[in-house]
């Protein structure tokens, strides 16, 4: 499993910013890391939503609908989500390799499917 602070700071690595202001952010610009974090937690991490609202100091229900809104908006405009989401995700995958060839707490199968993930990733995206 990916720590949720992982994944946050990737998010505010892409975003250049600081994962404080993916968590706790204010304006519009923050919302959209907050979602995209807590979108990515939830697919990526295995994270359920009362499990994201700890980390985000959040509103279980504030999660859902995050992670709601943010799936619309992805079905609505798929050049956002296929570059930002894609990037970002990437990054998150890399992690993980990295981090199971150092950690025994993830199995080899945990990085087989990681590594596989990886590479169809990047071949949809050199097709596109």
């Amino acid at each position: 499993m990916i720590a949720m602070r992982e994944i946050v700071a990737i998010v505010a690595e892409y975003f250049k910013c600081e994962p404080e202001t993916v968590i706790r952010g204010y304006g519009e610009r923050a919302i959209l890391q907050r979602q995209i974090a807590m979108l990515l937690c939830r697919n990526l991490g295995g994270y359920r939503n009362f499990e994201i609202a700890l980390h985000f100091k959040q509103d279980k229900r504030v999660v859902s609908y995050s992670i709601i809104t943010m799936k619309k908006k992805l079905r609505e405009n798929r050049q956002f989500g296929n570059y930002n989401i894609r990037t970002i995700t990437r990054n998150i995958f890399k992690i993980a390799l990295r981090a199971a060839s150092k950690d025994k707490d993830i199995n080899q199968g945990q990085a087989s499917i990681v590594s596989a993930r990886l590479r169809a990733d990047t071949q949809v995206e050199e097709t596109s």
